[in-house]
């Protein structure tokens, strides 16, 4: 029988078994390990990996100086790899868990550092200058509104995505997914001027005229509530949300986009309201006005960086 060095070759099964030894052959089917408990012949069809002794020791190797030079994910990585390869190298596994932890800890520190830097700088910013910045970058005015602060103004050189732009008299609901109601005008200045490109959600009243359906065309064509409103909406996680608007109708006219969110009807919130019920309001107030409160998704880019 033919004594196992310390170092040795590995070979994992794929039911997580692990054999150490030295391969003697291989075959197209099949591997020969020389081990403790004498040869041992594995199917291909068994195996998962199979490790030389010195492979595995190149990669330590790799590893170990990819940490000394500071990459540690790159040596995380490595130290993995050689885990997986040979199970019972305790020395991988443990300086793999020890970068892990090393690289959790590096990134909550990174973070705070990079939450700490953007209060300062925000903090050194006065109201008037942020207002000033704001006009300067984003071509935007800001008044304080009752709920979310208020656009008073919008340059009409401001880079804007597409035809959708924000108007005086929106309130701005959110950026970047942040609530605006709990943050003063500075604060959400701050916010929108914190990266080149910004995301914003706006909310906007509209004056929609209603138009009256044909029993003898809508119903039969398309949802008798489509020819009243000239589009179409739709149900989603978000809410009420446009789906469609015809080339000429009562949405188009009061500027409803498709992607508007509808979150209130003649001042009526229908969030939870059943979708059957709005459709039937749009139908009952036929030829009438209604208020309608939407919200827009706006994106908008700093002057220094437009492209």
């Amino acid at each position: 029988m033919l004594a196992v060095h310390a170092c040795a070759d590995t070979v994992v099964l794929k039911n997580g078994e692990s054999v150490k030894g030295l391969i003697l052959d291989e075959f197209s089917d099949r591997i020969v390990v020389s081990t403790v408990e004498g040869e041992k012949i594995l199917m291909k069809s068994e195996i998962r990996s199979a490790a030389y002794d010195e492979e595995v020791k190149a990669i330590m190797q790799k590893a170990r100086n990819c940490a000394k030079k500071g990459k540690y994910f790159k040596a995380y990585q490595l130290y993995e790899q050689a885990a997986m390869m040979d199970p019972e190298l305790e020395e991988a596994g443990e300086r793999r868990d020890h970068m892990r932890n090393y690289l959790e800890v590096k990134t909550r520190e990174d973070l705070i550092e990079k939450i700490n830097f953007n209060n300062e700088q925000r903090s050194g910013i006065s109201p008037e200058g942020a207002d000033a910045e704001l006009g300067r970058e984003l071509g935007l005015a800001l008044g304080d509104g009752e709920k979310y602060p208020v656009i008073k103004g919008v340059s009409a050189d401001a880079a804007y995505a597409g035809r959708i732009r924000p108007a005086s008299g929106d309130s701005i609901v959110s950026v970047w997914g942040q609530m605006t109601a709990y943050m003063d005008r500075q604060d959400v200045a701050s916010e929108l001027l914190s990266s080149g490109e910004v995301r914003f959600e706006i909310e906007r009243t509209v004056r929609v005229v209603l138009g009256e359906y044909t029993p003898l065309v809508d119903g039969l064509v398309f949802p008798r509530y489509k020819g009243v409103v000239g589009g179409a909406v739709t149900l989603t996680k978000k809410g009420l949300v446009v789906s469609d608007v015809f080339a000429a109708g009562p949405f188009r006219d009061a500027g409803i986009m498709p992607g508007d969110h509808i979150c209130r009807l003649d001042g009526r919130n229908i969030r939870y309201v059943p979708v059957g019920e709005i459709l039937d309001f749009f139908v009952g107030k036929q030829g009438q006005s209604i208020d309608v409160v939407i919200r827009r998704d706006v994106i908008a880019w700093k002057k220094d960086d437009r492209s």
